[in-house]
């Protein structure tokens, strides 16, 4: 999955929601942080392999980051920054 994710190959990404299952994966995309998902997985299909949910640039880091952390979901702490 790591090497198909980093090259961008939409078969095993897409094969790999088959043998998961759509609304098991989407179950895990919401204990992931992603919370405007549609609550029937089916609403999008196969197409969630291929980025076909609206997310926001925060929730789409934090996913990613939860992969670097080898699967490990915290939430995001944003600092404001400081001017100075």
């Amino acid at each position: 999955m790591r090497t198909a994710l980093a090259s961008s190959l939409n078969v095993p990404a897409v094969r790999t929601i088959g043998l998961l299952g759509i609304d098991s994966f989407v179950r895990s995309l919401r204990r992931y942080g992603l919370t405007n998902l549609s609550e029937d997985g089916n609403y999008y299909g196969y197409s969630l392999a291929l980025g076909g949910v609206d997310l926001n640039l925060l929730e789409l880091s934090n996913a990613y980051r939860v992969l670097a952390n080898q699967g490990v979901w915290h939430p995001l702490k944003i600092k404001p920054l400081r001017s100075e």
